[in-house]
């Protein structure tokens, strides 16, 4: 990395920081161009120079706060298991690790005012996270024998399970306490891949 390169991600470290700052202090709608740059220290318009918009800052926000449950998982994913009961684990545990963490569900999945930029630079932890499942995925139809479409389906459905599962949990739509939710979850998965069944 050159030291141009450097500066550049140092700065926008600054600004992600200060935007981090204001959301956990005052919530998410406090955000605005001029108190980051405020809180960062620099004019208003280096924001733009840096993210391109607002949106563009808020995005690169949200993967920081992503990059938490990527810790997270990256841990889970080194398990040594078959795709089927991999696959299962990582849900599970991406549940649970939001269950915990209310607030960053909230901020990441549940804010209806974010544009996310669908860039690789700004938002390199989402892009990782779907790398992970699709590689799972993939290794789930090599193991077990299920057609390349079939496993891309089940990732649709079970990824759409889980945040149905999850909005529905925070809507308070859902009697489920964290913990039924989780095993309703286990449950679902262990009926669409058989395989993910743990061994008697």
């Amino acid at each position: 990395m050159s030291e141009k390169e450097k500066r550049i991600k140092k700065r926008r470290e600054y600004f992600i920081r200060a935007a981090k700052e204001i959301i956990d202090y005052y919530g998410v709608k406090a955000l605005s161009v001029r108190k980051v740059a405020e809180q960062a220290g620099y004019a208003p318009a280096t924001i733009y120079n840096y993210f391109g918009s607002m949106d563009g800052l808020l995005s690169a926000v949200m993967d920081s706060y992503a990059a938490e449950a990527m810790e997270w998982l990256r841990e889970k994913s080194s398990l040594d298991l078959p795709a089927a009961r991999k696959i299962k684990v990582l849900y599970i545990e991406f549940a649970r690790f939001f269950l915990e963490k209310p607030d960053l569900f909230k901020i990441i999945f549940m804010n209806e005012n974010l544009v996310v930029i669908d860039d690789a630079d700004i938002i390199p932890n989402f892009k990782e996270m779907y790398r992970l499942r699709i590689e799972l995925f993939q290794r789930l139809s090599l193991e077990h024998g299920y057609e390349s479409e079939t496993a891309v389906k089940l990732e649709r459905i079970i990824t759409s399970m889980l945040f149905g599962m999850l909005y529905s949990y925070y809507y308070s739509t859902s009697n489920n306490t964290k913990e039924e939710l989780l095993d309703e979850l286990r449950l679902n998965i262990e009926y669409l891949i058989p395989e993910a069944r743990d061994s008697e």
